[in-house]
Formats: C-alpha cells, structure tokens, sequence
C-alpha cells in the first residue's frame, strides 16, 4: 500500500506549535511577512473582539537576530498596532529554510479562517513549488505533488487540478475579479479555457464588479474556436507553400551537399566549416519556420572557403538560381523604396520596406520606420 503523505512530519516542530513557549515581544521589533498572499483586511471586529475578551491565539514568528518576521498572525498584528498595543504572544520559530518558512506560513494561515478561493488558488501554487523545493532540500515526499497539495489542503486532486489551470491560464485583469471576490470559482474556470484575447475582450465588455454570464463566454468560446481554425487553416496553408517553394528545395540541397566526405578533412578546410557541416548534418527535416540552414553560418562558410555566398550555394546542384540573392546590410543596400525579405535580431524575418537609409513598413501610406537590426536581405522571398 502506497504511503498516505504527511504534512505534519514533513514539517517538525512546526506543526507542533502548542507544545512550544509562547513569549511577549515588542510589536516593534516584528516585521510583516513578504511571502504572505492571505488578505488583511478591515480588522475591525477583531480589534473589538481582542478588546473584550483579548487576543486569544499568539502571533507566530521567526527569529531574526535581534529581529523577527512574522510567519503567522497578519491580521492580528495589524489589529495590535492599531490599538496602540506595546508587546503580543508569540510563539518563536528558529532556524527555518526558505520553504519551510513559506510552508509554515501557510500551515498556520490555512486553518486560521475560511480562505477565499483565491487564496485557496494561490496556496495551492505556492504548496507544490514548496514541495518540490523541500523534496530538491531532501524531504522524503511520497507519490505526486498535486496529491500530497490536496492532502493538505483537504481538497480533491479534481479540485487541485481546476485551480492549477485558473491560476495558469486566467488573464490578469480577470484574476483581480477573482482577488477582489467578484468572480466565483465556476466562473473563473471556465473563463480560464478561454484564450487570453478572447478573456480580455470579455473583460472591456463588463463594467466594475460585474461578470459574464455562461451564455456569453459559451459565445466567446465559439468565437475562439473559429478563429484558430482559421488559423490552424492559414498554417496549414502556408506549411503547403512551403513544401513546394524554392526555399525548401536550397535547404534540402545544401543539406545535400553537406554529407560530402570531403569537407570532414581539416586539413584543407578551417574546423569551423568542420564543424558547421557536421551541424547541418544534424538536421534531417528542415521545417517551415526554422529558417534553416542559419544565414550566419553560410556566410561564414563562404568566408572560410574563400569564396562568395553565390558561390558556395552554386556548388549546391538543381538550386533555384535567386535564392543565392542574399546580401548583407550595411555593405550591399536595397534600392529606396525596395520591399525586400530582411534577417534581423536572432533569427527573425519579415517583409520591409527601405527608404531613406532605413527599413519600416508603410502604414495607411505613411512609411514607419521600425528599429531593427537588419543583418541580411534579399528581393527572392522563401515563398516564390
């Protein structure tokens, strides 16, 4: 039988907090909690409640040297300064790693009230980061993360798994609702399967406070769906041009020449051509959006053998003859108002206009020039 995960084990005399001393520290020398995601809030009826029967539960707290943080006991604490208390109980905690603090935080936050779902949300994050970093610390943690997370929080794993997905694929302006308490939790999950363009649009669509009805987001979802199959349309399209286009039958050639026995002897040719053939080996299905072989490496495959890039692709048989049309920029510059296929940054490509010493694009008639970095061009576009 597989071993039920303890929390209580993993973390010691943390959980075993009635069996420490519980000592009065000046509220000055304590400091809030920067790990702490747990709302404080109007601390009103607490502050009434510490006044006629007192404060009934110590504040936790980690030493610091002549310091300490607080772990456990936020709204207290607020509570305390706001009635002009001097010292609070607290229960000391001492020699914590970084996880075990965080964990401690929760352990005792968890069980102080009823959490809202964004904070069950939240915790449910922070546990199985915490967990992986006490399993990485050496903690023996039985079976999967998100059953060990359920098990202390006393939540399904079914559960577990709807707040993953919300707090993963939840758009920001979305998650405030969810913070602020003006989105439930069915909502916000199924908000979630929505792209983030689409839970945003949604979002400019409601005012304050208010939320989306189902029958909206099912119009959402189907606005979505529509959209990436015509997307998923337009790749497939596009995948098919490439196939067939010229660009792919230069990648293939070169990838062609590159198995040539001769180019493995270094000493006729410098180890960097060595050694870009033997990457270009590597490459066995060139795809559409690789870009591949890299322009940076042909070049300098050129230079090393000493001979142009025209050259070097011409040793290439049945090459489409303008895919050697590369240039590089600054050295060999377009034509003013020449629409050419630019290299630029990394490895992006794109379609630019030059003019006046400059590459953009032209925008309701307007040339705007754009801040990149261009490296190559050529007038022969992969697609032709």
């Amino acid at each position: 039988m597989a071993r039920k995960f303890d929390l209580s084990a993993l973390m010691g005399d943390v959980s075993n907090l009635d069996t420490l001393e519980v000592v009065q520290i000046p509220l000055d020398t304590i400091d809030p909690n920067s790990g702490n995601f747990y709302a404080v809030d109007d601390v009103t009826d607490l502050k009434e409640s510490i006044e006629l029967i007192g404060l009934k539960q110590p504040l936790v707290v980690l030493a610091q040297g002549a310091r300490y943080r607080l772990i456990a006991g936020h709204r207290r604490y607020k509570a305390l300064n706001e009635l002009g208390r001097k010292h609070a109980p607290c229960v000391v905690q001492r020699d914590l790693t970084e996880a075990q603090e965080q964990l401690a935080l929760i352990l005792t936050n968890a069980t102080a009230r009823e959490l809202s779902y964004y904070e069950k949300t939240e915790q449910a994050k922070q546990l199985k980061e915490l967990f992986i970093k006490r399993r990485e610390e050496g903690a023996e943690l039985p079976g999967r993360i998100r059953d060990m997370v359920a098990d202390a929080m006393r939540e399904s794993a079914t559960n577990i798994a709807r707040m993953e997905a919300i707090d993963k694929h939840l758009c920001a302006e979305w998650k405030q609702a969810l913070k602020a308490g003006n989105l439930n939790s069915s909502t916000a999950y199924a908000l979630s399967k929505l792209p983030k363009a689409a839970q945003k649009k949604l979002k400019e669509t409601c005012p304050d406070g208010t939320v989306p009805t189902a029958s909206a987001i099912k119009a959402a979802a189907e606005i979505a769906e529509h959209q990436a199959e015509q997307q998923r349309e337009a790749e497939r399209k596009a995948d098919e041009v490439y196939q067939n286009s010229a660009y792919r039958r230069a990648q293939l050639c070169i990838l062609d020449w590159a198995k040539d026995k001769r180019l493995d002897d270094q000493s006729i040719l410098p180890s960097a051509v060595c050694q870009t053939v033997r990457s270009l080996r590597g490459i066995s299905n060139p795809t559409r959006r690789t870009w591949m072989p890299a322009l940076d490496d042909l070049f300098g495959l050129a230079d090393a053998l000493h001979i142009t890039l025209s050259d070097l692709l011409g040793l290439a048989p049945e090459l489409p003859p303008y895919t050697s049309e590369w240039h590089r920029y600054p050295l060999d510059k377009p034509q003013d108002g020449q629409t050419v296929l630019c290299r630029y940054g990394i490895s992006s490509f794109d379609l630019l206009v030059y003019q006046g010493g400059e590459f953009g694009k032209v925008t309701a008639g307007e040339f705007v020039s754009l801040p990149f970095d261009v490296k190559y061009w050529t007038s022969a576009y992969p697609e032709g």
